[in-house]
C-alpha cells in the first residue's frame, strides 16, 4: 500500500503541465485577438505556459527526491537500531 502512496501527489503532474501550457496559449491567443499582434502573443503565451509547466515538474521532482532521501535515512536508522537491540 505504501507504494501507492505517491499516486495522489504525483499522478496529476502531467495534467498540471498540460493545463499550464493550455492557459498560457489561450491567454496569448486572447491577447492576440484583442491587440492584433497575431501570432506573437500566442507564441509568447505558449512559451510562458511551457516554462510554468516545467516549473511544476521541477518542484514535483524535487519534492519526490526529498521524500525518497528522508525514507532512505529512516530505513537506514531502523536497520541500525534493529541490529543493536540484541543484548547477548
Amino acid at each position: 500500500m505504501q507504494n501507492l502512496k505517491g499516486i495522489g501527489a504525483y499522478g496529476t503532474v502531467g495534467l498540471d503541465f498540460a493545463v499550464a501550457v493550455a492557459i498560457g496559449t489561450i491567454g496569448g491567443w486572447w491577447l492576440d485577438k484583442k491587440l492584433g499582434w497575431t501570432p506573437w502573443l500566442t507564441i509568447v503565451g505558449l512559451l510562458f505556459g511551457v516554462a510554468a509547466g516545467f516549473n511544476v515538474l521541477y518542484k514535483a521532482a524535487k519534492r519526490l527526491k526529498e521524500e525518497t532521501e528522508r525514507e532512505d535515512r529512516e530505513s537506514e536508522r531502523n536497520t541500525k537500531n534493529d541490529g543493536n537491540d540484541d543484548p547477548s
